[in-house]
């Protein structure tokens, strides 16, 4: 086999399927950074109040890629083995999963929006700006569903271009619109957080817009998949049964890490609003530096798994070990740039000077922990599920974070009470590090390499 070092085809193919994913990350990072700078002139009940409305919508996007997860696996193997027809099954399933998860939660955020920020926080002004933006981008959960469809399908079959200019599309017109509704310029009405939440859900509304109605004009073969399961419905069922096999792990996997996440958040939240809000302006920062690690852990579950599904097993393990190391190396350029780039960052809040230092130390504590938590999402997200070992990814994840990090964040903020850089630091490293080693032996044993498809195969889809 040639050596990987000198595979120009690898690194050529690397990057056609990398460089889209990571333009459309930064852009969708920047735009999070915007409007963070933005919400955050309004002060800090409005940052946390908007930032703990973005967990419920966190909560929302993790669980529509638990299902579009299983999606981009199922269109890498079907697209590596020249299925149409199953690429559109494939798109047609995320669709009706992901569109009845958004509207499920449109009709929450209209009905109970202050409620759901209560989760978070009960401070009075918290809750009435987080309730007056949920209240209004509550409609976006939708189109999100669609977005995240269309986007992962067309990932794993190696094209991600479109969904890069839909979004670059998408998040100037958002951009815009934050500009002129937060701040009343053009003769708009001065909005803060509801014009906020407008140009938020109008971006979404036409990401998926573009989405839909570019593949149709096209002819493309991704076009029609809502038809496609009327069309082939007496061949569904085996498809679904699939699908569900696999993707059941990666939804209750990505529920699961969503509901830890909106834990955490509640622990912040408790430590004060300055740590609450430090925490939502860092997470607006991480946003930005992890677009790298996400175009590397998605590229190299997309050409695993369609090495696989072209059955070449070796060679998907031999692309699994270069990007083991490819992720790990990019975390020093990154750490580099987010460094000297931090003092630029924070000078853009009008927050005060106790929220500026702890937002600083946490993003010391990332930067120093990167190359561990690139290094396990690589091979988590990226290489062992592309090898369709979504089940021994569910419950490493599941065990890491519930009976690890959680318990020793509790432990460290609530009864030592630490400061939350500490608190992250201790937490992160205990159960990143369980999973780099349980992770690792699990590559290196090559268990993970399944052929998800062979059984629709054989039942004639």
């Amino acid at each position: 086999m040639k050596r990987l070092s000198i595979d120009k085809p690898f690194y050529k193919r690397f990057m056609i399927v990398a460089l889209p994913i990571v333009a459309q990350q930064f852009l969708r990072s920047v735009m999070y950074f915007i409007d963070n700078i933005m919400i955050g002139s309004l002060g800090e009940s409005a940052i946390v109040g908007v930032g703990n409305a973005n967990q419920i919508a966190f909560f929302i996007l993790i669980t529509m890629i638990g299902i579009c997860a299983a999606g981009w696996v199922f269109a890498a193997r079907f697209n590596g083995e020249g299925d149409k027809k199953g690429i559109k099954l494939t798109l047609g399933v995320c669709l009706v999963g992901t569109i009845t998860i958004g509207a499920v939660f449109f009709i929450l955020a209209v009905t109970i929006p202050q409620q759901l920020i209560g989760i978070f926080s009960k401070i009075p002004s918290v809750k009435q700006a987080g309730g007056d933006y949920i209240r209004i981008v509550g409609v976006s959960y939708i189109f999100t569903g669609i977005s995240l469809s269309y986007s992962n399908v067309l990932k794993g079959c190696e094209r991600t271009r479109l969904p890069m200019i839909t979004s670059l599309v998408a998040i100037s017109v958002n951009a815009f619109l934050n500009y002129v509704l937060i701040f009343g310029k053009l003769g708009f009405p001065e909005m803060g957080v509801k014009g906020a939440a407008i140009g938020t859900a109008v971006g979404v509304f036409l990401d998926a817009a573009l989405l839909v109605i570019i593949p149709r004009i096209r002819k493309s073969s991704i076009a029609g998949a809502l038809q496609a399961l009327v069309k082939y419905r007496h061949e569904l069922r085996p498809f679904i049964r699939r699908f569900i096999k696999v993707g059941t792990p990666m939804m209750i996997n990505e529920v699961l890490w969503a509901l830890y996440s909106m834990v955490l958040v509640v622990l912040y939240n408790i430590m004060g609003i300055e740590v609450a809000a430090a925490m939502a302006i860092y997470i607006a920062y991480e946003k930005m530096a992890i677009v790298i690690y996400i175009a590397v852990a998605h590229s190299s579950g997309v050409m695993v798994g369609n090495q696989i599904g072209e059955g070449k097993p070796e060679r998907a393990y031999e692309y699994g070990k270069r990007f083991l190391k490819i992720g790990p190396i990019t975390t020093i350029f990154v750490g580099i740039v987010m460094f000297f780039m931090m003092p630029l960052f924070l000078s853009q809040y009008d927050i005060s000077p106790v929220t500026i230092e702890l937002t600083r130390y946490v993003i010391y504590v990332f930067i120093g922990i990167a190359c561990l938590l690139v290094f396990n999402f690589v091979n988590m997200v990226g290489v062992l599920r592309g090898g369709g070992d979504t089940r021994f990814c569910m419950w490493l994840d599941i065990a890491a974070s519930w009976l690890i990090i959680l318990p020793v964040a509790y432990v460290t903020a609530l009864v030592l009470h630490w400061p939350v850089y500490f608190v992250i630091l201790s937490a992160y490293v205990s159960g990143e590090v369980v999973k780099l080693i349980i992770g690792f032996r699990r590559f290196a044993s090559k268990k993970w390499l399944h052929d998800i498809t062979s059984g629709i195969r054989n039942e004639h889809i």
